[in-house]
């Protein structure tokens, strides 16, 4: 009895592994949105992206001019503060959740 029953788990532990793989479901990369519309120069010019770098980490456009967006929108994390739960705002502040990305 013992046998028949180490030899059903074998074989239910065997059909169990020669499952197919189940492909999750690929997103819609658009979401069902319109497309964006690029301007037709194509991309834009490295003063472009530079005044968008500079905007990014002045410091002055907060409200008292102590933070700048690249502050929670952290570049090398993912545009995103990964080390703190929730971020933090003016005047030191704890906001509600973590900086969106």
């Amino acid at each position: 009895m013992r046998g028949a029953k180490l030899a059903l788990l074998c074989y239910v532990a065997v059909l169990a592994g020669c499952q197919r793989a189940v492909q999750p479901a690929a997103p819609s990369p658009t979401l069902g949105l319109p497309g964006v519309p690029y301007p037709a120069a194509g991309a834009p010019s490295q003063a472009v992206l530079d005044l968008g770098r500079k905007l990014f980490m002045d410091r002055r456009l907060s409200s008292n001019n102590t933070l700048s967006c690249a502050m929670c929108h952290v570049p090398e994390q993912g545009f995103a503060a990964v080390e703190l739960a929730t971020a933090v705002g003016i005047e030191g502040r704890s906001l509600r959740r973590n900086a969106p990305t």
